[in-house]
Order: C-alpha cells, then sequence, then structure tokens
C-alpha cells in the first residue's frame, strides 16, 4: 500500500479502521486518527473494509491476521446500515457516487434500502466475497468486478483535502475541478491496455473527453508508477521543436550542457516507472511522435499516454477511441429509465451544478432526453447544454438547441479561447486541416444521414480549386476524428453538432453541393422503385430506411427551390417504401408538399405517379374521401397520358378503398377492369395482385372456397417472380380463410411463412395483419393469451403508424376483443415487448402447434 495505509484493530469478529496514513507529495506519510475525521467518515470505514480486503494477510505491520468472509460481510452490513441511516437515500447522492466511480454499473437503490433495513447479506446483493486468490490474498468484487484498492482514493481525497494518487514519485497531475461522471467500461478497458501497451493515444471527435478520461485513468492507475505521472498541456503551443522543451520543463528541469533537450529528459527517466500525459498533440503530430519514438526506446519503463484527434502513428501505438456517451433512443422513456444513459447522468450532474434542485421528472424527461440526443452524447456539449440553464427553461434550452447548436457557449473566462464554445472547438479542427480537406469536410456537410463512399464520389466530383480526391478525403477526415466511420454498415457520418458547423462553413456553396446531393438521392430512389417489387426487396428497403435523412433532405432542397420535376420523381420512387414501413403521414406530407410545387398545364407521368401514391397511403390511414379523390385524379391523369398499365394500378387501388370500406360490389368492378388489361399487357405481377384482391372479395362475400381458390393462383404466379412482399400479403390471406374454414392445421404453415417475411421486411402494417390473423387462430383454439399479445401489439403498431382497422375488417377485431377482454387498460399495453421479438414468440408457438 504505497498511497494509503489502514491500521485496523479487531474486536470479536469485528474489524474497525482505527487510523489512516496518507502519502503526501512530499513523500511522508500523514495520519488521521479516528476522532479526527470529518465529513465523509462512513466513506473512510467502507474503504478501509475494502483495504482489508485487498492486503496480504502476511503483512504483521498492518496487523492483519485473517480475514473471513463471514466477518467482512457482517461488517459491511452494518457499515451499509450506517450510511443509509445517514440521510445518504436516493439517485444522486455521494453513497451512488462510490458505487459509479467503482464501476458498480447494477447499482440499484432499492436491494440497498433492502440491505439497510436489516434483511439479507452484502453477499446476496452487489458485493460477494472473491476466494480465487492465492492462500494468503483476498479479494473484494463489487457487481462482479474486481474493485483496486487505489480506486478509493476519491473519497479519501475529498474527506481529507490531500491528493493520494499519481504521487508515487513525483508528478504534477492537476485534480479535476468538476466530478467525473461515467465512462466506467472505458476505464475498465484501460485498465487492460494500460499494462500491456507503452503509448496509448486517446483519439476522438472534438469535445469527446478524451482529456478527461485520460487524466482520470492516470489518477485511477498512476500509483503504480513510481516515477511519477507527469501531465504536459502543448494546446498552447505552435512550433514541433517546443514539443521536447515543454516536456523538460514540466518535468521542473533545463536542458542540459552539451547533452540536448531529449537526451536531459532521458536522463530524468531512465529506467523508472513513470507516465506522460502529452495532452491535445493534434496540431504537432510530428514533433509528439518524434519525442514519444526517441523516449520510448531509451527508457524501458516508461508510458506515454497521449490525447489527440489524431494518432501519433508511431510503432507499437495502441489506439483508444473515445466516442460521445450513449443516449437515450427517440422512443419515450420514464425518469427511471433515462438515468440508464450516461449522457443523461452528464446532464443531470451539471444542470445540479447551477440549479441544485434539478432532477428528471416526468413533465421534463422528453426534453432532456432530447438535448441528449441533439448534441449527439458529446460530453462538453452536454455540459455547455447543463449551463444554459442558468438563464433558460429546460423546455426553452430544448426548442433553441432544435434550431441550432450555436447556443452552446457559457462564456467562461478560465479557459482558451477555443473551449469557450463548442463552434470554437470544431473552428480549432477546422484549422488544422489541409485546404483540400477543408472543402471536403464542408461539403460533406450536405448529407443529413451518412454517407458511402460512392455517394462521396459524387458529391465531391464538383469543380474546385482544389483536386479533391473523395476516398483519400474522407479518410484524413476520419484520421481527424472529425468523422466517424461505422465498419459493420460501411459508412461515414459526422455527428449532428459537426454537420451544423460543416454546412455553416460551406456558406454560399451550399446550393451547388446540394445540386449535387439531390442527382445522387434521384439516381438512389429511382433504382430503388425499380428493385422493391423484385427479389432485392428486403436490400432496398433496408437501404432505403438507411438513407432515408438523405432522401428527405433533398426533398425538402427540391420542394425548397421549386424543383417540382425531382421533387415529384423521388417522392414518387419511395411509395412502396413509405406503405411497408409504416411512414404513411410522413409521406402523405412530402407527397402533398411535392405536387403543390408542380407548374399547372399538361398532366405528367411523375404527377400522375405521386397522386397515385398519395391515395395510397390516405386510404392506409382511413382517410376514404381524401384517397378517392387523389386516385380518381391520378386515373384521369393516366387515361389522358394513355398509361394503360398506370391506369390498372390505378383501378386496383379504388377497388382497395371500396374493400376497405366494406363494398364489395365497387371493389370486384375495380379489380375486374383492372385485371382485364393486365391480362392483355401480359403483366405476371399485377395478374397476381388482381387475382389475390379479388380472393379477398370472395372472402369478403362468404364463398371462402372461392376465396382459397385466388389465393392458391395468385401464390403460383408470385413465388416465381420471387416478390416476398406480395407472397407474404397472400399467404396471410389464405390463412384468414382457413380459419373461417375451420382447417386449422392447414392455416397454421401459411400464417407461420407469412409472418417470417414481413418480420424480415421490416413491414410494419403486413406484422399488424399477421399478429391479428395468428391471434384470431389462437383465440379459436382457445389459446387466449398468445391471442392477447398480438392483439394489443397489434393494436399499438396501428396507433403508431397511424393506420386504422377498415370497416371490412371490424367484425374480426369486434372477435379478437371479445375473446381477450378488449383493448388493455394502459395505453403503454405491450411496450416492453418488441414487435420483432413478440414476432418470434408467434412463430415459435406456430412451430409448436404445427408439430
Amino acid at each position: 500500500m504505497e498511497m494509503m495505509r489502514f491500521r485496523l484493530s479487531r474486536n470479536d469478529t469485528t474489524w474497525t479502521v482505527e487510523a489512516i496514513e496518507l502519502r503526501a507529495p512530499d513523500g511522508s506519510w500523514i495520519e488521521r486518527n479516528r476522532d479526527q475525521w470529518t465529513g465523509r467518515a462512513a466513506v473512510l470505514e467502507l474503504a478501509g473494509v475494502l483495504a482489508l480486503l485487498k492486503l496480504r494477510a502476511s503483512r504483521a505491520e498492518e496487523s492483519v491476521v485473517d480475514a473471513r468472509a463471514s466477518d467482512t460481510e457482517a461488517h459491511l452490513a452494518r457499515t451499509f446500515r450506517n450510511l443509509w441511516y445517514a440521510g445518504t437515500k436516493g439517485p444522486g447522492t455521494w453513497l451512488e457516487h462510490v458505487f459509479r466511480q467503482t464501476s458498480c454499473a447494477d447499482y440499484n437503490v432499492s436491494p440497498l434500502e433492502h440491505l439497510a433495513q436489516g434483511h439479507g447479506s452484502p453477499s446476496n446483493y452487489s458485493v460477494r466475497f472473491s476466494t480465487a486468490r492465492k492462500p494468503d490474498e483476498v479479494g473484494f468484487l463489487i457487481a462482479g468486478r474486481e474493485v483496486e484498492t487505489h480506486e478509493l482514493a476519491p473519497f479519501v481525497e475529498e474527506a481529507f483535502g490531500i491528493t493520494c494518487r499519481g504521487q508515487g514519485g513525483a508528478g504534477n497531475l492537476p485534480r479535476d475541478v468538476s466530478s467525473f461522471v461515467g465512462r466506467s467500461a472505458e476505464l475498465s478497458r484501460i485498465a487492460e491496455r494500460i499494462g500491456r501497451t507503452r503509448l496509448l493515444t486517446f483519439v476522438g471527435p472534438p469535445g469527446c473527453g478524451k482529456t478527461r478520461l485520460m487524466r482520470r485513468a492516470a489518477m485511477d492507475f498512476g500509483a503504480t508508477f513510481t516515477g511519477g505521472t507527469w501531465f504536459v498541456d502543448l494546446a498552447t503551443l505552435a512550433d514541433d521543436d517546443r514539443v521536447a522543451q515543454t516536456v523538460l520543463g514540466t518535468l521542473g528541469l533545463r536542458e542540459a550542457r552539451d547533452v540536448g533537450v531529449t537526451r536531459s529528459i532521458i536522463n530524468r527517466i531512465n529506467d523508472s516507472a513513470a507516465l506522460l500525459l502529452f495532452d491535445n498533440c493534434e496540431h504537432l503530430l510530428e514533433g509528439c511522435a518524434k519525442l514519444a519514438r526517441d523516449l520510448l526506446r531509451a527508457c524501458p519503463r516508461l508510458v506515454i499516454a497521449a490525447s489527440s484527434r489524431s494518432a501519433l502513428k508511431v510503432p507499437g501505438e495502441e489506439i483508444f477511441g473515445v466516442g460521445p456517451l450513449d443516449v437515450p433512443p427517440e422512443e419515450n422513456l420514464d425518469a427511471g429509465e433515462l438515468l440508464g444513459f450516461e449522457a443523461v447522468q452528464l446532464f443531470i450532474v451539471r444542470a445540479r451544478e447551477v440549479q441544485n434542485s434539478f432532477d428528471v421528472s416526468t413533465g421534463n424527461a422528453q426534453y432532456v432526453a432530447y438535448i441528449c440526443r441533439r448534441v449527439e452524447g458529446i460530453p462538453f456539449a452536454i455540459e455547455l447544454a447543463a449551463a444554459r440553464l442558468r438563464s433558460l427553461g429546460i423546455e426553452d434550452l430544448s426548442e433553441r438547441l432544435g434550431v441550432s447548436v450555436q447556443i452552446l457557449g457559457d462564456g467562461r473566462r478560465a479557459v482558451s479561447p477555443r473551449e469557450k464554445t463548442l463552434w470554437s472547438t470544431l473552428e480549432w479542427s477546422h484549422q488544422l486541416l489541409r485546404p483540400e480537406e477543408q472543402e471536403a469536410f464542408q461539403c460533406l456537410g450536405v448529407f443529413a444521414g451518412g454517407w458511402t463512399a460512392a455517394a462521396a464520389e459524387h458529391v465531391l466530383s464538383l469543380s474546385s480549386p482544389h483536386s479533391i480526391n473523395a476516398i483519400d478525403s474522407v479518410c484524413s477526415l476520419v484520421d481527424a476524428s472529425l468523422v466517424v466511420f461505422e465498419p459493420d454498415a460501411t459508412r461515414y457520418r459526422y455527428l449532428e453538432p459537426v454537420r451544423e458547423f460543416a454546412l455553416e462553413k460551406l456558406g454560399a456553396g451550399l446550393q451547388e453541393v446540394a445540386s449535387r446531393h439531390l442527382e445522387w438521392v434521384l439516381s438512389l430512389t429511382e433504382d430503388a422503385r425499380r428493385e422493391l417489387t423484385g427479389p432485392q426487396q428486403q436490400a432496398w428497403l433496408n437501404r432505403l430506411e438507411m438513407e432515408h435523412r438523405n432522401v428527405l433532405a433533398a426533398l425538402d432542397y427540391a420542394v425548397d427551390n421549386g424543383l417540382s420535376d425531382g421533387a415529384l420523381r423521388i417522392a414518387g420512387s419511395l411509395i412502396r417504401f413509405w406503405e411497408v414501413r409504416g411512414h404513411l403521414q410522413l409521406g402523405s406530407d412530402f407527397l402533398r408538399r411535392a405536387l403543390a410545387v408542380e407548374s399547372a398545364g399538361q398532366p405528367s407521368e411523375h404527377g400522375a405517379t405521386a397522386l397515385n401514391g398519395l391515395g395510397i397511403l390516405a386510404y392506409r390511414q382511413g382517410r376514404h374521401d381524401e384517397a378517392v379523390r387523389a386516385l380518381e385524379s391520378a386515373l384521369a391523369m393516366r387515361r389522358e397520358l394513355r398509361d394503360d398499365y398506370g391506369v390498372a394500378m390505378t383501378l386496383n387501388n379504388l377497388g382497395n378503398v371500396a374493400h376497405d370500406r366494406g363494398d364489395s360490389r365497387d371493389a370486384a368492378s375495380y379489380y375486374e377492369e383492372s385485371l382485364a388489361i393486365l391480362r392483355r399487357l401480359s403483366k405476371p405481377w399485377g395478374i397476381a395482385l388482381l387475382t389475390n384482391n379479388l380472393g379477398n372479395v370472395a372472402r369478403q362475400e362468404g364463398d371462402l372456397r372461392k376465396a382459397e381458390e385466388f389465393y392458391l393462383e395468385a401464390l403460383a404466379l408470385r413465388r416465381p417472380e420471387r416478390d416476398e412482399y406480395g407472397v407474404a400479403v397472400t399467404l396471410n390471406n389464405l390463412g384468414v380463410a382457413r380459419i373461417l374454414l375451420l382447417s386449422f392445421q392447414e392455416a397454421r404453415p401459411v400464417l407461420r411463412e407469412s409472418l417470417a417475411i414481413r418480420n424480415e421486411l421490416g413491414d410494419k402494417s403486413g406484422i399488424v395483419e399477421s399478429f391479428e390473423a395468428i391471434a384470431l387462430l389462437a383465440c379459436r383454439q382457445g389459446h387466449n393469451e398468445i391471442g392477447r399479445k398480438l392483439t394489443d401489439a397489434a393494436r399499438r403498431v396501428r396507433q403508431e403508424i397511424g393506420w386504422p382497422v377498415a370497416p371490412a375488417d371490424q367484425s374480426m377485431i369486434e372477435e379478437l376483443d371479445q375473446s381477450t377482454g378488449g383493448p388493455a387498460d394502459s395505453p403503454d399495453s405491450g411496450r416492453g415487448s418488441a414487435v420483432g421479438v413478440l414476432a418470434k414468440e408467434a412463430i415459435r408457438w406456430l412451430d409448436e402447434a404445427i408439430q
């Protein structure tokens, strides 16, 4: 124990901490007796117990004779109860801080409260005794992770006001002026790496906390470096040649005569176990790399950690990526659920520094979550946002951030200019880029949802004063930590605040770049339109989902600039995607906007397509009158254009509206007229569609055998076309017909195949139909529990995507409600079961029934 020692006494079976000795910076030991403890006395008692469990039993000078798990647990139980009743209940207290700082990720208030009331022992909850040690050692685990005694140092420091970390021999490691929050997983990984590498470089985007994490790691693990821990701030240097001189000055030395700066540093460190922290290396990469290489060769026990936006590229270097904190998803979470996200934890801690009573509640949870998402979990941005609560309410802050992240600045005086605002940190990074890299950085801001290499090549092929190699430029920006590379998706993206900064720097050049982006989106969506009814439809649905933000950005640009042709072509190409993936309202809104900018006059193919799509999405949303108006306009336009195939498709959609309304006679008339055209044109895909729909009419009229024949004929046409979406639709319809025919065993396999396909496609409306069909089968066989689960989930998804039950399907829903007891009391019923998970559960149930 080089940094703190405990003097212990034993009374019966209990170990007690009588005194603690701390090593001062000058190497002397300072003793504090029990009666001198102030403030955090209970923390020291807990620290003493943990220290006892870490000491070797053979060290007689520490008066340790033996330590049994039962003794320790008894003492800890009393300690926890004392802590609890000292008024430290609840999230955000220092007791919770103790557990978070010792990486107890699964800390839970309830078990500790249970323990504090005298029930059970720590081993039943977060604390347990470790026997996986040598016979002369004992260990202590919190949440399955062994706690090192030096991790207790922050609490000892707080109680006594003494620095007892990183002082193995000497050092200058500055203490944090504000509390450190989160990053427990990163600190654990750093602990693993620090023992196997001699150069660890912390690399990450601006504002992600590289310096704080590096310093925290040094504080936690620096005691093992007997040669000292030295922090070298390079931010203000402008010359690579000054790096070595700055390190020498940090060590408190002057250049030795006739030796040189680097040799003077080497002579000082020699073979001691020292830790050097190079902070802010990105603008001095050559100087830092050269010095690191020379020092590591000459000093065998030296370890260097560096923070930089780019790697030093020195042999033996290990990169430790520092990214944003995890943020809540867009789904609504309650206040308790939000506390599990480190971005939220940081926001709360910093908010309490300006508003002592700040807490996450039902009233502000959505704003806290949005703020953390808006800045994409960037710690510096979160801290600046929290500081704004001095003068803004949480709702106002959220609204203003929605407009621009430029409001993030708190006018702090004791920092360098580049640290005053998020914008200034980004400006610093921008200035370090070469001119061609700056241009690429700005142009890539046009991508709203990330990009592929091919997309970057298209947009960066602009006429420019610089010759831009797209791939080289993107790779350089990745190296500079300004672009995030996502290897699983082979995509690149900006964190949203970085993208906003890039667009501001682009300025007047935005129009030209946005035009290139629009061209790329047009090509993408028109390729997708051709593929969304064929064998590659799943891959293209997924691709469109990935590029959806880019597509919407291009649509916005086209509509805002009156580019009706581009707007209509893109919107018309997305109709099937919007329908399948449940973007019904969003798709309707964009189609209306695109149609609004179309020039009046001659009918156009793209205008007719958009009107037809608007009709499809309107009837999906139950707005039948609007659907009919749009479809009749599309029909008239397509007849005038002599577009027979388009006429047939619009007639089919008018039949769908009639069928939804329960008017089987009109539906059959539209379907038969459409089918006649398609047979004349020899369009197998369309013939299959109409045959399936005529089966729906037959089922609606009660002719179930005729419906089954239609569905089987449609399947025979759709399978060779490899139209998975269409196959799933027909299979589900066939399954419902067989349920109504009481052919339950024949219904199961077709319903199973349909749901499996729809789940793979991400077809939200299709999954709803499958859930309701399987629920009907389950309820008719007396399995009301699975029927209730599926019915509640289907109802919830219908609400999410805005798809009401059609009058034609109302009788089936009424039967389900009668069997399952009706809608659940809570509007959030089924929230805990993800649709994909429930789909797999339904498939397992069908498999069991089939077997």
